[in-house]
């Protein structure tokens, strides 16, 4: 039997983990924290949640770089359906940009020279030439550049582009 006033060792432990845990005005926190399962482990490793903090610090102080993608680190599978359909839309591309290459000698002196001005080589022209662009409502530029306004209208937006104009 229980003496009146006493605690259980549980219910200690409990209010003591309460207590640890504060806000900013000193006032503690009534509900506890918990941590999301699929974040245990690294509660679980003190070396790796220092890691953590400290990218994430560097990472606020603007201390960061670009590694590349993680896409192949997430496990994530894909299926033969996805592969085949991510597939033919890169062949796609390919196809349409290996076009737009073979469409550079026969564009108009004056898109091709604001082009070169803005671009360093013609295949990043000729990748800008062949992706939507919102300045044409999402129609390619080199399909624009079809007819004479179309075509000024393209050399516009490249010299503007060229000269840091936002558009």
């Amino acid at each position: 039997m229980k003496k009146a006033g006493t605690r259980s060792a549980a219910k200690t432990v409990r209010l003591r983990s309460l207590l640890a845990k504060v806000t900013p005005a000193n006032k503690p926190v009534r509900d506890p924290w918990k941590v999301p399962t699929a974040e245990e482990w690294l509660h679980k490793d003190p070396a790796a949640l220092a890691r953590v903090r400290k990218g994430l610090a560097q990472a606020g102080a603007g201390q960061t770089h670009y590694l590349g993608s993680f896409a192949r680190y997430s496990g994530a599978r894909i299926t033969a359906p996805q592969r085949r359909r991510l597939e033919a839309g890169l062949k796609l591309q390919i196809r349409l940009y290996q076009q737009c290459l073979n469409l550079l000698p026969a564009l108009n002196v004056e898109v091709y020279l604001a082009g070169m001005e803005l671009f360093a080589t013609e295949a990043a022209l000729a990748l800008w030439l062949c992706a939507p662009a919102r300045a044409f409502a999402g129609k390619l530029p080199i399909r624009v550049a079809r007819t004479a306004k179309g075509r000024k209208r393209v050399a516009n937006l490249l010299g503007a582009l060229a000269h840091g104009v936002f558009v």
